[in-house]
């Protein structure tokens, strides 16, 4: 079981590595200034100021969709290291010698994961349509998803390690 610990460590170790939360606050940031450009847009008088707020909008938005990109890439990523592990946990399932309420326990979860998986894609796609006015909200939900997503992670290779195996019994 050493060797399946040290799998674990190594692949919890990337997985959290991939998603940073500066990653969050920048674009959290970038959405805000967007919307405060928007907002300011509209109580401007004159021509001379309009072309003048008009251009800060612009630029609020293109950076805006720099760091949501880079947010929704992280995100991505991370989800990404994670799709390849219920591949991998049922591999060392079969390879183990798991009685069946241990191999039940293992696919039960397993299950779980590729429903988060599932879940994960989906918020990614809202994600990366977000404007800024739904930026928070949205990036919220998928930061929930992404926590519920790793916490499967987590419970499917625990459900391994602690799965009855019929080399244990006497």
């Amino acid at each position: 079981m050493h060797t399946l610990g040290s799998i674990i460590l190594g692949v919890t170790l990337i997985s959290s590595a991939a998603c940073k939360p500066a990653n969050q606050r920048h674009a959290d940031r970038a959405a805000d200034r967007a919307v405060q450009a928007m907002d300011k847009f509209d109580e401007t008088t004159g021509p001379r100021s309009m072309v003048a707020r008009s251009f800060d909008i612009v630029a609020a938005v293109e950076q805006f969709e720099l760091r949501r990109t880079a947010r929704v890439d992280a995100l991505a990523a991370q989800r990404s290291v994670i799709a390849t592990q219920p591949g991998l946990i049922s591999a060392l399932a079969d390879a183990a010698p798991l009685t069946s309420a241990g191999r039940e326990a293992v696919d039960a979860k397993i299950q779980t994961l590729d429903l988060r998986l599932d879940d994960m894609a989906n918020r990614l796609n809202e994600l990366r349509a977000a404007g800024p006015d739904d930026w928070r909200m949205s990036d919220d939900a998928t930061t929930s998803a992404m926590k519920q997503l790793d916490d499967a992670r987590a419970d499917a290779w625990q459900a391994l390690q602690n799965a009855p195996r019929l080399d244990r019994q006497s």
